[in-house]
């Protein structure tokens, strides 16, 4: 009976130095969790510091990182209403935008990604990235013709922009001109010859015009350049599948899963054959 006591209080004085810590000490606790990556227990703290401030310039950062990190924890509609408590505290904060927009680009909400994008032009109006991925998203959505005049506003403002380029050569990509939109990526490639992204664009276009050889060759600079991003052994998984190499294609595969890619792209790649 007395040791059943004891254990009761020991129970007792755990909680309360448990659930009676300051909201900076909750703070404390996220950062440590957040850097041995535990985000789970660092999700947490978040929430109990913001049981104790919800509200001010301050919780809206708090909520802007909680949506983060519920997002990485695949808590996608938690991280949504995150982000809009965020938004309600700092409705002119350009990144808790950005960020989710992503995650509605992510889930295919598309429309609710065009109009933060659409917020962020409006809080600021040369914000060149904002129109970038506006563009993408309509392309997404289906409004190539929206999609155009947002990169064309981009390079009225900017001639060189290489966003402004990338975004056309997209959108001549999801159009079937795929012959036009290598040769913008050429002319891209030429002032930014180490940028592997460039490289998986325009092996992208290669492909859809049926020019696997130039693809692969593409496809290897990128990989040359950046050998740990998963995308890059996913394309070449498919274009040495429409060059007959199933076997080197489940390498290439294997490697991209191992990387970090989602497996789920595979079954994608699968029902498309």
């Amino acid at each position: 009976m007395r040791r059943a006591i004891i254990l009761i209080l020991i129970f007792v004085v755990s909680s309360t130095m448990l659930y009676g810590q300051t909201y900076d000490e909750w703070i404390d606790r996220y950062q440590t969790q957040l850097k041995n990556d535990s985000l789970a227990a660092a999700e947490q703290s978040l929430l109990a510091a913001l049981k104790l401030e919800s509200t001010g310039k301050q919780a809206g950062y708090i909520w802007s990182n909680l949506g983060t990190l519920q997002r990485n924890l695949g808590k996608y509609e938690q991280a949504i209403d995150s982000y809009n408590k965020a938004l309600l505290v700092l409705p002119h904060s350009i990144t808790i935008h950005m960020n989710r927009a992503a995650l509605y680009s992510e889930l295919n909400r598309f429309e609710q990604a065009i109009q933060d994008y659409s917020d962020i032009i409006l809080i600021d109006p040369d914000y060149e990235t904002a129109y970038y991925l506006r563009g993408l998203a309509r392309i997404e959505a289906g409004d190539t013709l929206a999609a155009k005049q947002d990169f064309e506003i981009i390079l009225k403002k900017n001639k060189s922009s290489a966003l402004g380029r990338i975004g056309t050569a997209t959108l001549l990509n999801a159009t079937g001109r795929y012959r036009e939109a290598a040769e913008i990526y050429s002319e891209v490639i030429r002032f930014n010859p180490r940028k592997a992204a460039f490289y998986l664009n325009r092996s992208e276009s290669y492909l859809m015009d049926k020019k696997p050889g130039k693809a692969l060759k593409d496809i290897n600079t990128a990989i040359e350049i950046d050998p740990t991003n998963p995308v890059f052994y996913y394309m070449r998984g498919k274009i040495k599948n429409a060059l007959f190499e199933p076997e080197s294609a489940k390498t290439d595969f294997a490697k991209a899963v191992q990387l970090g890619l989602d497996p789920r792209l595979l079954n994608e790649t699968d029902e498309k054959k």
